[in-house]
């Protein structure tokens, strides 16, 4: 359980330093644009889609191994949920990295995608922003599911 603990601090303590180093970063450059700097801003953000991705990956696959080994009982009810939602917060931070470095190497998928904006947007926000929400609210059913789990064991003991 220790090293669980110690996991999850070192991969939050990396994701947020990351995330300043790289938004620090992207401030700089930002104020001096220039295409050379831009091409270098958008390696830097596929890089932190692509290290948030498996952090994410890491700590949810983590913690179901903890939940499996520790409450077998309960990972046996929820394993479908608990893994739809680990790999639902983790696989579009992968998806939006390959995006990022493929509208930036590749010049026919950047024309592609420009011409079909209203449809790529509309797929890139539906992948990278509603399927991690949908994922998170998903992890959330747990909490819920287990104080009214508590509640019925309390009332029918009381």
């Amino acid at each position: 359980m220790r090293k669980t603990k110690i996991l999850n601090w070192t991969c939050i303590i990396l994701a947020f330093s990351e995330v300043t180093f790289v938004m620090s970063i992207l401030v700089s450059y930002l104020v001096h644009a220039s295409t050379k700097k831009y091409d270098l801003v958008v390696h830097m953000t596929s890089w932190v889609y692509l290290t948030l991705g498996v952090i994410l990956l890491i700590t949810g696959i983590t913690m179901i191994c903890v939940l499996r080994i520790n409450f077998k009982v309960y990972y046996n009810e929820f394993k479908c949920i608990l893994w739809t939602a680990a790999i639902g917060m983790a696989i579009p931070m992968f998806f939006r990295s390959v995006i990022n470095w493929l509208l930036l190497k590749n010049a026919g998928f950047s024309l592609w995608y420009l011409n079909h904006l209203s449809y790529t947007n509309t797929m890139f926000v539906l992948v990278t922003t509603f399927i991690p929400i949908l994922a998170q609210m998903g992890s959330l059913i747990f909490g819920f599911t287990r104080r009214s789990r508590d509640k019925k064991i309390s009332q029918a003991f009381a």
